[in-house]
């Protein structure tokens, strides 16, 4: 069968979204697929993961990187095209779409399904689905855009979620819901029996934040403000952040300026997921939105309590004094009330922690990308 993956990612050449499509691609390649991928060209940035994927047999249709035309260089270039002195290049979607692949998946890294990518496929009547990563409350769309994205939802053969809780705000955001949504999971990058040993020293308590710095998602602003309140100042307690991003150098400067030098630690990117729980006694993740956070699911796997809020799917996977603690809303107070819940219980973190591995393996399946790719599979036999 013949497939194809659409991914509306262009803030990086690679991210947690990507994961998934990525490892179905490669399962469906294995199983000796024709499969096909259109990306944004990085150039010599492209991610190892694509290279690998294009080595092993993905057909790659990379697309240019969005750039904005002054209003005279758009004049000209569409006079070229009338007097036919150049010609459009064709995009990357209409030449997958030309192929007539039996099933085509459009992830989206964030915010709502792309006309210019979906429409050459909703045009020629050819099967889709959509796999939404993240959403967020402030993603409102106008009207135009919010009535051709909800029709390219309610075309879609299956729309996929991440946490119900992006599938409810999406539906609210769009005015719109599909009959066939499901939940998937990305792939993690912990062994899924994965067991460290809970660090030998109980002091200091030791928090990690893993992912991107950036706070306008991960909230790393709202851990700061809270851990430099007058009541942390005398707690043995300590936050390095695991991560690098496009906040990385105010991020710094805010820690210092709210006076955390010694108890806050940048460490930057750490490949070894496990090797960071072996040091650390639980997770602390103020996002303000999300998908579902690779960082929670890992922690849990690895026996790690979380302190979260309680946006997206955190609360789906989280549960209140059991297996971790839920700020009610990615505000300082918020957090500093549920960091205050988790210091008192501090005695029951690693008990908590067992509880969260066992939660999650209840929840999570041992390879989500090969169950993912079973479900294209199924989709496309189907029609």
């Amino acid at each position: 069968m013949k497939f194809a993956f659409v991914s509306n990612m262009d803030g990086s050449p690679w991210g947690g979204s990507e994961d998934l499509w990525a490892g179905a691609a490669e399962r469906l390649l294995r199983q000796g697929h024709e499969v096909h991928a259109s990306t944004i060209d990085w150039g010599e940035s492209e991610a190892e993961p694509l290279r690998r994927l294009v080595a092993q047999g993905l057909q790659l249709h990379r697309r240019p990187i969005p750039r904005a035309l002054t209003v005279p260089a758009l004049v000209r270039q569409r006079l070229a095209w009338r007097l036919g002195l150049a010609r459009p290049a064709p995009h990357a979607c209409d030449v997958i779409a030309e192929l007539r692949p039996d099933l085509t998946v459009f992830s989206l890294a964030g915010g709502f399904p792309n006309a210019d990518l979906c429409e050459p496929f909703a045009r020629r009547g050819l099967p889709y689905a959509l796999a939404y990563n993240c959403a967020a409350e402030h993603w409102w769309p106008a009207d135009e855009h919010r009535r051709r994205a909800a029709a390219l939802t309610e075309a879609a053969r299956a729309v996929y979620f991440v946490s119900d809780g992006n599938r409810r705000l999406v539906e609210r955001q769009l005015v719109c819901a599909h009959p066939h949504t499901e939940i998937v999971w990305n792939p993690f990058r912990v062994p899924y029996d994965a067991a460290p040993p809970w660090p030998t020293s109980a002091a200091p308590l030791r928090l990690a934040c893993v992912g991107r710095l950036d706070p306008e998602a991960k909230g790393c602003d709202l851990a700061l403000e809270s851990l430099a309140r007058p009541e942390w100042r005398d707690r043995d307690v300590t936050l390095t952040f695991f991560g690098t991003g496009r906040a990385t150098e105010g991020t710094q400067l805010l820690a210092r300026r709210l006076g955390l030098e010694g108890r806050v630690r940048f460490a930057g990117h750490v490949p070894d997921v496990v090797g960071i729980w072996r040091d650390h006694h639980a997770l602390l993740l103020p996002s303000r939105y999300e998908g579902m956070p690779l960082a929670i699911v890992e922690a849990m796997l690895c026996s790690r309590p979380c302190i979260v809020t309680a946006v997206a799917g955190h609360a789906e996977f989280v549960t209140e004094g059991e297996t971790g603690f839920l700020a009610a809303a990615p505000t300082i107070d918020a957090l500093a009330a549920a960091l205050e819940r988790a210091y008192a219980a501090r005695a029951r973190w690693r008990e908590m922690g067992a509880a969260a591995a066992r939660a999650v393996r209840a929840r999570v399946p041992a390879d989500p990308a090969a169950a993912f790719a079973e479900r294209m599979l199924a989709l496309a036999q189907s029609r």
